[in-house]
Formats: C-alpha cells, sequence, structure tokens
C-alpha cells in the first residue's frame, strides 16, 4: 500500500478527502483536467458550470521542500511571514527521486518569488 501511495503522489495524483475536502473547489483546485462540461447532463454538472469562471480558493499543488531529506508531517500548516498560505496535504520520501515530495493546497498567488 505505501508503494501505492508513493507511486501516486510521484505522479501527482491526488487521494479524494485526504488532498481535498468538503470545501475543495474542482476548478480552483486545479482538477479542471479531471471535468468535460460539454458532456450531456450529469449529476453536478450545474454547479460545476456556476464554479467555472469563479475559479478562486486554495490550489492543489506539487511542492518539494527546500531540504530535500524533511518529510513534512500530513497537516502541516505552510507560513510566510506569520500568514498560513497553504497545508500539506500528502508527503512522502520519494525513493525515485531520492528526496521529498508534498502535495498541498495553497492559496492562490502562492508561492511567491523564488528564493535567492
Amino acid at each position: 500500500m505505501e508503494a501505492q501511495r508513493i507511486l501516486r503522489l510521484e505522479k501527482g495524483h491526488f487521494i479524494v478527502g485526504q488532498d481535498t475536502d468538503g470545501l475543495t473547489r474542482a476548478f480552483s483546485a486545479g482538477l479542471d483536467w479531471a471535468i468535460k462540461l460539454d458532456k450531456d447532463d450529469f449529476v453536478g454538472k450545474p454547479e460545476l458550470a456556476w464554479q467555472s469562471p469563479r475559479a478562486s480558493g486554495p490550489r492543489l499543488v506539487g511542492l518539494q521542500p527546500v531540504d530535500p531529506s524533511l518529510v513534512p508531517e500530513e497537516a502541516s500548516l505552510i507560513m510566510e511571514g506569520g500568514n498560513i498560505v497553504g497545508r500539506i496535504t500528502s508527503s512522502r520520501m520519494s525513493p525515485t527521486l531520492h528526496r521529498s515530495i508534498c502535495l498541498a493546497q495553497v492559496e492562490p498567488g502562492w508561492p511567491g518569488p523564488a528564493p535567492k
């Protein structure tokens, strides 16, 4: 099971309920690749059509900690200048990449400029 979790994290695949929650919106989380609004009617289509132009809220992104040996705890907050800008949803050490990798929900526009 652990190998499966690492492989899905390396691919950037999310787990509903772990990397998303009841407030996660598909378009703002960057999951629009999985939505086809041009299909005939389906459950949830009106809500998704309403959300589409309003893509605000946390985005689901892949992260690599600056220290490749550090594996942040899942549900850890991401802080910048004393403000909460996101939270780690999944994290593991990748034996393929020889470093830690994470998925996180972060505020729109974060991360800011790359560190120097």
